[in-house]
C-alpha cells in the first residue's frame, strides 16, 4: 500500500542552517495496517508525513502509494490517493464557504470538474447523513458557514472530508491535540469507524497512542488520556525541542489541570472558554491574561485547546535547544505560544515583521 524507499530530505542545504530531517528513510506498510508515528520534535515525524503528503519534493528516493509511483507528483495530485487532517481545525476548511459547500469540493477531490449543479439532492441527503454521525447537529446546519463553527466542530468537518472519497492512505497528524474532551472522544470515535472499514493511517502522537488504546480495548481512553498528561513527561533526546516533552502538571484548580512549560504556568482552553471566565478561576483580570498571552484585540478570546498562560511569558527560552524548525503557516507569536516565549522576543532574535509568516522548514532562533 504504501513504499517509502531510501528517501532523504535536507533543509536549508550548503548554509549554516543545513539541517538534515529525514536520512535513507525507508517504510512499507500493507493495506489496512494502523500505525503510529512517535518521537521528539525534531524526529521527522511531520516531515515525512509531509513528503508523504507532496507538501515538499523529497532530495532522493521514491515514494509509492498503491504500487503507484508519487515521487514526483504534486502534493494536488496527490490528494487522489490520501486525506489528511491537521492538529489546527482552522486547516483543511473554506471558512467563507457553507459544510455542503466544503463537503462537495472533498467529494470531488482528484476528479475532472464540469459545468453543471454544484450540489445534487442526493449528495445533499449523502452529507446529512454523514454529518448525523457526529452527533454535533451539524446535519442541520449545511448551509451555515465553516467560519461560524467552532474549533471541534471544525476538526470532525474535516475528517469527514478526508474520509469521504475513502482515501488509499489517511494521515493524521495529532487531529484531536486542540479539542476538549468531549468532543476529542467524538472524533476518535469516528476515526476508529473509518479505520473499520481497511484504511491506512499514519498518525503523530499523542493522537496515534489515544486511537491504538480505544480500538484495542486498552486502559486508556481519550478522557484518561488527558488526566495523563498530568505526569512528568521525559525530556526531549532530540537536538530540536518539543515543548510538549517539557511539559508537566503541577495541580488541579477549579477543574482545570495546571501545566508547566519553560517555567511559566498556563491551562487548555475549554470550549466555549472565555478570559473572563478563566480569569475568574485564578484571580485575574481578562487584560491581564489577553497581556500574558500577547493579545492587543481587548476582543480576542481563547481558541479550545490552545495554550492560555496564566503569567508572563519568558524573553527566551530555557532549555538546552537554540532553535525552532517552522511548520506551515506558523508566526512568531504561534511559536511564542508554543514555547512559552513572548511574541516581541522571537522577532527580535530573528528581525521578524510582525506577523510575518514563517515559511515551513524555516529554522528560527528561540534563546
Amino acid at each position: 500500500m504504501l513504499r517509502v524507499e531510501n528517501v532523504w530530505k535536507t533543509f536549508n542545504a550548503g548554509t549554516v542552517n543545513e539541517k538534515t530531517a529525514l536520512s535513507g528513510l525507508n517504510l512499507h506498510l500493507n493495506e489496512g495496517d494502523f500505525v503510529t508515528v512517535i518521537g521528539g520534535n525534531g524526529a521527522g515525524k511531520s516531515t515525512m508525513l509531509n513528503a508523504v503528503a507532496g507538501v515538499w519534493p523529497v532530495d532522493e528516493g521514491k515514494i509509492f502509494i498503491d504500487n503507484v509511483d508519487v515521487t514526483k507528483l504534486p502534493e494536488h495530485k496527490r490528494a487522489a490517493y490520501l486525506g489528511r487532517v491537521f492538529q489546527d481545525p482552522m486547516t483543511g476548511t473554506a471558512a467563507g464557504m457553507q459544510i455542503e459547500e466544503n463537503m462537495a469540493l472533498a467529494a470531488r477531490r482528484g476528479a475532472m470538474r464540469f459545468l453543471k449543479p454544484g450540489i445534487t439532492q442526493k449528495e445533499r441527503e449523502y452529507y446529512k447523513e454523514r454529518l448525523s454521525a457526529l452527533g454535533l447537529g451539524l446535519e442541520d446546519r449545511l448551509t451555515s458557514k465553516v467560519g461560524l463553527l467552532s474549533g471541534g466542530q471544525r476538526q470532525a468537518v474535516t475528517l469527514l472530508m478526508a474520509a469521504i472519497k475513502k482515501p488509499k492512505l489517511l494521515l493524521l497528524d495529532e487531529h484531536t491535540a486542540a479539542l476538549d474532551p468531549k468532543t476529542a472522544k467524538k472524533v476518535l470515535e469516528i476515526s476508529d469507524k473509518i479505520i473499520e472499514e481497511n484504511q491506512l493511517f499514519l498518525l503523530d502522537r499523542p493522537d496515534g497512542e489515544r486511537l491504538y488504546a480505544q480500538r484495542y480495548g486498552l486502559s486508556r481512553d481519550p478522557e484518561e488520556w488527558f488526566s495523563s498528561q498530568s505526569s512528568l513527561e521525559r525530556p526531549a533526546e532530540t537536538s530540536a525541542v518539543d515543548p510538549d516533552n517539557y511539559r508537566v502538571t503541577i495541580n488541579a484548580h477549579q477543574g482545570y489541570n495546571v501545566y508547566v512549560t519553560n517555567g511559566v504556568h498556563y491551562v487548555l482552553a475549554k470550549e466555549n472558554d472565555t478570559f473572563e471566565n478563566i480569569g475568574r478561576k485564578f484571580r485575574l483580570s481578562p487584560r491581564n491574561l489577553r497581556k500574558f498571552n500577547d493579545l492587543k484585540d481587548k476582543k480576542a478570546q481563547p481558541v479550545p485547546g490552545e495554550a492560555v498562560y496564566i503569567e508572563r511569558k519568558r524573553k527566551r527560552w530555557e532549555g538546552n535547544s537554540r532553535h525552532h524548525i517552522c511548520r506551515q503557516g506558523e508566526t512568531a507569536y504561534s511559536v511564542g505560544q508554543s514555547y512559552a516565549i513572548r511574541t516581541r522576543s522571537i522577532e527580535k532574535l530573528n528581525k521578524l515583521r510582525k506577523d510575518e509568516e514563517l515559511a515551513a522548514g524555516r529554522e528560527i532562533r528561540i534563546k
